[in-house]
């Protein structure tokens, strides 16, 4: 595990892969993409992207209970952004520069 990692599962109480593998298992949930940025505030922060299987229902404050119940750590600094798709480029690689602008919007907001 990279330090990088070792880091984040000091602060979250699991890796990144972990924390989207226990989102990808709510019923509701049919892809989730978790990383990291460094957004406009200056603060390195976790972000998960959920795509729900309907469009309507799912909550972010729904997603961070189930989280609460079933992680160690802080799961509230984590921040989940629920999308219609994953942002890829035309070779399927996820777009991360798409998914910044939608985690700097949910930062906004949390803001206002």
């Amino acid at each position: 595990m990279s330090s990088a990692q070792t880091d984040l599962k000091e602060q979250y109480g699991m890796k990144p892969s972990d924390i989207g593998a226990l989102l990808f298992e709510h019923e509701n949930v049919s892809e989730v993409y978790v990383t990291r940025f460094e957004l406009t505030d200056k603060k390195e922060t976790l972000c998960a992207f959920v795509v729900p299987t309907a469009s309507e229902g799912l909550t972010e404050k729904e997603l961070h209970e189930y989280c609460a119940q079933r992680m160690p750590g802080n799961t509230q600094e984590i921040r989940i952004k629920i999308i219609e798709e994953i942002p890829r480029n035309p070779m399927g690689t996820v777009e991360r520069d798409k998914l910044r602008i939608y985690a700097e919007q949910a930062s906004a907001k949390e803001v206002a």
